[in-house]
């Protein structure tokens, strides 16, 4: 395969050090793949650190977003907790942005599916850690402590219950009009007793 010489481009006389590194690994691609694969981790390369500077690296996160941080996941827990006994996520839309929503009914709906639903009961939030990239994302790290009663659908027949479960969730946060809103939450591990840290 032949490419043009920087000669015959718009970019001028001199080959830039990035072309110069294009050409050399492309030279070296003997089949059609590993030409693909090549070409693919060099515009990784070229891509990634600009994309990183564009959207601004890891900063630290000021007092009052912390606080706001905080405040909107004690404010949102306990909601999430009476949209999944009832049923009714409507309310869920105050914290939580539309990706969130939807996927809280996929889990309501498929418990529903199975004839069961849960009755949780929120009791504690401890933010173990906040990362804030470009001022307006947020990845948090709690340990939540929940009471957990599944019931058969349709009545109070309880099918089983984990009270004071300890639990580590992540969450992606978006600022948005100045307020924080919750992108995804995920259950990523239920501690053990002893990995208990409240």
């Amino acid at each position: 395969m032949q490419f043009p010489r920087c000669e015959d481009s718009l970019l001028g006389s001199e080959p830039s050090p990035s072309l110069l590194m294009i050409r050399r690994l492309l030279a070296g691609a003997r089949r059609p793949r590993a030409l693909l694969v090549r070409g693919l981790l060099v515009l990784l390369a070229l891509v990634l650190p600009l994309g990183l500077t564009a959207c601004g690296g890891e900063e630290e996160i000021s007092e009052e977003d912390q606080s706001a941080i905080a405040t909107l996941l004690e404010s949102y827990l306990p909601v999430l907790a009476t949209g999944y006994a009832s049923g009714d996520l409507e309310p869920l839309r105050e914290y939580a942005a539309e990706r969130e929503v939807a996927r809280a009914f996929t889990r309501v709906t498929e418990l529903a599916e199975s004839n069961r639903y849960v009755e949780p009961t929120f009791h504690q939030l401890t933010v173990e850690e906040v990362v804030v990239w470009g001022s307006a994302n947020a990845y948090v790290t709690t340990v939540e402590v929940w009471d957990l009663r599944v019931f058969a659908y349709g009545s109070a027949q309880l099918l089983g219950q984990e009270i004071g479960q300890s639990s580590r969730v992540k969450y992606q946060l978006k600022k948005r009009g100045g307020q924080w809103q919750v992108l995804y939450r995920e259950l990523a591990q239920v501690l053990q007793e002893g990995e208990r840290e409240l």
